[in-house]
């Protein structure tokens, strides 16, 4: 049975579809699997709007995303230089009170059920939204590393 459902839910249009379209004004912004949609968006927009987003702006230059404040990684999808977008999963970000690449700082967090999430600012990413099971006290030190980034433009 074929069955077109219209949400804005996004939890639950990942949940029960086996094809998901993203429209914005009327526009078609991405057709793809619920996997597809959330671990693999197109654009800017689609990250966005889909699950929750660390996006950081920043410029890829030699293959390597840099940000306004300092920050720089190494990430696939960064072959084009050019103004780019980082979207990083807050479940993609490992937090870590020993050396890392990014040093942080604990802003806020609230429990969230099996995890917490977080509020983490730094100098070189800006605030980033972090889930995890881990537990640390606001104001605590913290070394960050960034997993599964993805660069997008447009």
């Amino acid at each position: 049975v074929t069955a077109v459902y219209v949400t804005h839910d996004q939890e639950e249009a990942l949940e029960i579809s086996d094809r998901i379209a993203v429209m914005s004004q009327g526009r078609l912004e991405q057709v793809g699997t619920p996997e597809d949609i959330y671990e693999r968006p197109e654009r800017v927009f689609v990250a966005d709007f889909v699950g929750a987003a660390n996006l950081i702006k920043g410029m890829v230059e030699g293959g390597r995303f840099r940000t306004p404040g300092g920050g720089e990684v190494t990430l696939a999808g960064a072959e084009e230089d050019g103004p780019a977008t980082l979207l990083v999963r807050p479940e993609h970000v490992l937090l870590d009170t020993g050396k890392a690449m990014i040093d942080g700082l604990v802003a806020s967090h609230f429990y969230a059920g099996v995890n917490r999430r977080y509020r983490i600012t730094t100098d070189a990413f800006g605030p980033l939204i972090i889930d995890t099971a881990q537990r640390f006290g606001e104001g605590a030190k913290v070394g960050i590393r960034l997993e599964n980034g993805r660069v997008l433009r447009g």
